[in-house]
């Protein structure tokens, strides 16, 4: 007993000390765990805003969409590239037309601008939209850049890499696919 007392601000400093790493320790943990569930959120927030750019989510873009693959036939990958003179052709008659054309691709530049600076999981995006953007700027090819001269580099800058990357990406996989198909025989 004489030992305890005559020790007793060791004893409160160890108990202290022993309270202090055990604190330090427990919010080491709480921190971890906080910044894996921000993570997490910003993981899952940047998915959902990449499935925005989806087909489902915005009717004034569907409208557009089907108004463009009636007005040039746009049905499957192997459309080639419209002239501009065809483009102008056809927005003379239905000046609407123009304005869709300007429409879906701002759409994919926003999308391309939002994956670049890492708000939309390029991923997703990929997944659920990969062959369409690159027809569309396959296929509006000579409008986008008649448009990329005119505002000196600016309309489509984001649109015009990430569809030649996404191009490059799905002829790989396209490759993968066929030396699989030619192992399977």
């Amino acid at each position: 007993m004489e030992f305890i007392v005559n020790n007793i601000s060791n004893i409160v400093q160890g108990i202290t000390l022993i309270a202090m790493i055990w604190g330090i320790l427990v919010a080491k943990r709480q921190l971890s765990h906080l910044r894996t569930e921000a993570e997490n959120q910003y993981k899952w927030s940047m998915r959902k805003y990449a499935m925005s750019y989806s087909l489902s989510h915005s009717e004034p873009f569907r409208q557009a969409r089907s108004n463009l693959e009636k007005a040039f036939c746009i049905f499957n990958t192997e459309t080639s590239v419209l002239a501009m003179e065809e483009i102008e052709k056809v927005t003379k008659n239905n000046p609407s037309i123009h304005a869709d054309i300007l429409y879906v691709l701002a759409h994919w530049e926003n999308m391309a601008l939002a994956i670049r600076e890492k708000i939309a999981d390029e991923k997703v995006a990929f997944e659920m939209v990969a062959t369409t953007v690159v027809l569309f700027t396959k296929v509006f090819k000579e409008f986008i850049e008649w448009r990329h001269k005119k505002t000196d580099g600016r309309a489509y800058e984001y649109l015009i890499p990430l569809s030649d990357k996404w191009e490059t990406k799905l002829n790989k996989v396209k490759k993968k696919k066929q030396q699989r198909w030619f192992q399977w025989w």
